[in-house]
């Protein structure tokens, strides 16, 4: 594989498993450091980063806590020049019919998905001041656009993350 992002540095938030720990693979095979981002323990997939030879920084953080992502980007400015690249892959789906979804349950998927994307863009994009490559990558899902029965709030998460990422564009 070539080492194309030799010297960029990437943020991975949800890195602890899924699309986000296979975005993080993917650019530490490409040469990129990384800063890891999720609430689970990132010891195993830091060890699997590292294998690559490149840095790598594990910071624990809550996508949905302002404070959180304002330390998290404090971290990879202490750590790293500059940031390059960042996914927001933290996300979670719970399945709930409408009249049984919480108000809690609601505010916590729209405060990660959606919030989280928010605050991730807002923190990422000041470090990638000055560097016109730079990209900011936020997930969503088809179901967004197709929507599902009892996945309301899910959808409508994802739908904002998309209406967001085409405003931020």
């Amino acid at each position: 594989m070539t080492r194309e992002l030799s010297g960029k540095t990437a943020l991975v938030t949800g890195s602890a498993s899924g699309i986000g720990a296979a975005c993080a693979l993917d650019l530490a095979a490409g040469g990129a450091n990384i800063v890891l981002a999720d609430i689970a323990d990132l010891a195993g997939l830091s060890e699997q980063i590292r294998a690559h030879g490149v840095e790598v920084e594990a910071v624990s953080c809550d996508v949905s806590d302002e404070a959180s992502v304002i330390r998290l980007c404090a971290s990879v400015k202490r750590r790293f020049e500059g940031l390059d690249i960042a996914v927001n892959s933290a996300g979670i789906l719970t399945q709930s019919r409408l009249l049984k979804t919480s108000i809690q349950e609601f505010d916590r998927i729209l405060g990660v998905n959606l919030r989280g994307s928010f605050l991730i863009a807002r923190g990422a994009v000041g470090r990638m001041q000055g560097r016109p490559e730079a990209r900011l990558i936020l997930i969503a899902s088809e179901l967004a656009y197709l929507g599902r029965a009892e996945f309301s709030t899910y959808c409508a998460s994802k739908a904002g993350v998309i209406g967001l990422a085409r405003s931020l564009a």
